[in-house]
């Protein structure tokens, strides 16, 4: 009996240590990931889960590459996870996002630019990652390996197109180099090759061939136009025009609703320049619509709806354009200067949210609009009331074009998607025209007050944060619409993953459309461009231009900065003298208070800073402006803390300070 019960706690204690020697391997979720240029100093791997994120540093290294250990216990109990290796500070990131399923392998493999989830270790065999069509006679190839000089006449390359017609280049230069190799090569062609003869290929001898993709050949004059684009009702007749230069066909899907249902499908007429378009003999409104685009390379997915980008009402950021009238009249703005401006910026659901405002559209447009409302219990006027106790005569909206979110979570708005459409979260109903009436109403209600409505608006960069991902843009025109490294992977100025390419004549008219859109549909008074750095100087002296126009006394300002490395020539403090536009004057808020990022003080508690003070005082004149009107003197923004805060972080160890 003695030794049954030895032999049975024997076998139980055995039992206990496999089971946590397997429970503690289904923990750990561990992710080799191979670099084809070898370069792995400072990729970390960010990984998220809902809202949680966390970033990985690599435990260790083999001759596949990088190895993370993740412990999954960090991480919700259920969903799949986000994986996404990225450079320090996110100066770089390798796109596309790769997912991991639970039910799966808990060992991956993940290959540099290659979306496939490994459960066993790839080959990592040299082959062209990417081939651009740049001009007619000129294709890009980046390739795994670098490749040498010497090795150029060995390489064999090769063209093929469609009806197998072979091409050779005149000549295979190495790109972007000082050194004797690089993995960027530039093939020139004797022939022309038209985007009709794709798709198509590109060989190298010892490399796994690549297909060739459109993207500098559309910077060509062949495909800039001026004809309008978006939807217009005239004459009972719905007219669809939209800009898709590399497209084999153009497919409307029109619904009868928001969401579900089945789409009448018409196809939408080439004509040129890279515009198509259709007329539907009768009136459309209250109809939804998207686009399905099939191109002449892989960059293109049929399968995929998109929005039309001059859509002027959504349902969400991945939903439909919806096609609608709307005749809601908005009082004339009051007229003063630039110079009088007292500018309160707010975000539209923190105005009225909480459950004390008195205001029944709590977090709404419509929550602007409700008067003689006070705070539960006192006789402290909220709202609208509230802004004009203050004595503000501009508010500055925090984003409320259309932006990547779900009605769960708090956002700010600074991930935009649909620049011409309100957005559905501060509407009382989201999936039809209410958002377009109802900020029309709240327009209205400042103007009637004297107070000028000013858009905290980001045209420097959208939500579609790689390739891979096609709301509106990359659906339409893949590798058109962001500024790409000659690598094919997306300069990130912004910090937020893309910058768009403003300085191109086609994506410039579409800013600048959408602006005077604003303006005239809606009577706003104003913007704020958010890092206004990215934003090449010729388009935003044609925005001045193009809306002193229309409104002599319009606001034009923004951040004269950007969060990261740009290719343009970036709009920063100075550049703006004498253009007709202002620019926060950050040195001043720094004098003012400190840095945002520290607890460095300023002015404000110490008396330092004296001679930035001065500066900031007479418009920095003597500094980086022509006049004080090209300067915002500010102290705090969104960004960092508030004041309150602010202080009493810097002054938490000071003795005597209440």
């Amino acid at each position: 009996m003695h030794k049954i019960l030895v032999i049975l706690i024997f076998l139980i204690f055995i039992f206990e240590a496999c089971n946590n020697k397997r429970k503690n391997f289904m923990d750990t979720l561990t992710i080799h990931y191979h670099r084809y240029d070898n370069q792995y100093d400072n990729w970390n791997l960010w990984t998220w889960l809902d809202e949680y994120k966390i970033e990985v540093i690599s435990s260790n290294k083999d001759d596949f590459g990088l190895i993370y250990q993740l412990n999954i216990d960090n991480y919700p109990p259920k969903g799949n996870f986000n994986i996404l290796p990225k450079f320090k500070n996110w100066e770089r990131k390798d796109t596309p996002e790769r997912y991991w399923i639970r039910t799966t392998s808990t060992e991956i493999w993940v290959l540099q630019g290659i979306e496939t989830v490994y459960f066993e270790k790839p080959d990592t065999q040299p082959f062209i990652r990417k081939a651009f069509l740049d001009g007619k006679n000129e294709i890009t190839i980046i390739t795994t390996k670098p490749i040498k000089k010497s090795e150029i006449k060995n390489l064999r390359a090769e063209i093929i197109l469609t009806d197998n017609k072979h091409l050779f280049p005149k000549s295979v230069l190495l790109s972007e180099t000082k050194t004797d190799s690089s993995n960027i090569l530039k093939l020139i062609t004797n022939e022309t090759i038209e985007i009709n003869q794709l798709p198509g290929s590109v060989h190298l001898q010892g490399f796994e061939s690549g297909s060739l993709l459109i993207r500098g050949i559309l910077d060509s004059e062949e495909y800039i136009s001026n004809k309008p684009l978006g939807v217009f009702i005239e004459n009972n007749k719905t007219k669809f025009s939209v800009f898709a230069p590399g497209a084999k066909a153009v497919t409307l899907n029109i619904y009868d609703t928001a969401d579900g249902g089945i789409a009448e499908k018409l196809f939408l007429e080439k004509s040129e320049k890279g515009i198509w378009f259709k007329t539907v003999n009768k009136n459309l409104t209250e109809k939804y619509y998207t686009y399905s685009v099939e191109g002449y390379d892989e960059s293109y997915k049929p399968d995929i709806e998109v929005i039309d980008p001059y859509a002027r009402n959504v349902t969400a950021h991945n939903g439909r354009g919806q096609i609608y009238e709307d005749n809601t009249p908005i009082n004339n703005s009051p007229h003063f200067s630039f110079e009088e401006a007292v500018i309160y910026e707010m975000h539209v659901r923190d105005f009225t949210v909480a459950n004390n405002s008195g205001v029944s559209q709590k977090g709404k447009y419509l929550g602007f609009t409700e008067m003689g409302t006070k705070l539960s219990g006192t006789d402290i006027s909220t709202g609208i009331d509230h802004l004009v106790e203050l004595g503000i005569n501009t508010v500055q909206l925090m984003p409320i074009q259309d932006f990547e979110h779900n009605d769960s979570d708090y956002f700010w708005g600074y991930m935009p998607v649909n620049f011409n459409s309100p957005d559905g979260w501060f509407a009382t109903k989201s999936n039809d025209e209410s958002k377009v009436r109802e900020f029309k109403l709240l327009v209205d209600a400042l103007h009637k007050k004297g107070i000028k409505v000013v858009m905290d608006v980001v045209y420097n960069h959208t939500a579609e944060g790689s390739p891979n991902v096609r709301y509106n843009f990359n659906g339409l025109v893949p590798n058109f619409y962001y500024r790409q490294h000659t690598d094919g992977s997306y300069w990130n100025g912004s910090g937020t993953g893309n910058e768009i390419r403003s300085e191109h004549p086609m994506i410039r008219r579409f800013i600048i459309e959408s602006l005077k859109y604003w303006v005239e549909e809606y009577k706003v008074d104003g913007f704020r461009f958010d890092l206004m750095g990215l934003h090449d100087m010729v388009t935003m002296k044609e925005i001045v231009r193009t809306l002193r126009q229309i409104n002599p006394d319009i606001f034009i300002y923004g951040e004269p900065w950007t969060a990261g490395d740009t290719p343009i020539n970036p709009t920063v403090k100075g550049t703006q003298r004498g253009k007709g536009f202002a620019v926060f004057n950050d040195l001043f808020r720094d004098a003012m208070k400190g840095p945002w990022y520290n607890v460095d003080p300023g002015f404000l508690q110490k008396g330092s800073n004296v001679e930035n003070v001065k500066k900031g005082i007479i418009g920095s004149i003597t500094d980086f402006a022509d006049s004080p009107q090209e300067v915002i003197n500010y102290v705090v923004c969104h960004d960092g803390r508030t004041l309150w805060d602010h202080l009493k972080a810097t002054l938490e160890n000071e003795k005597n300070v209440t």
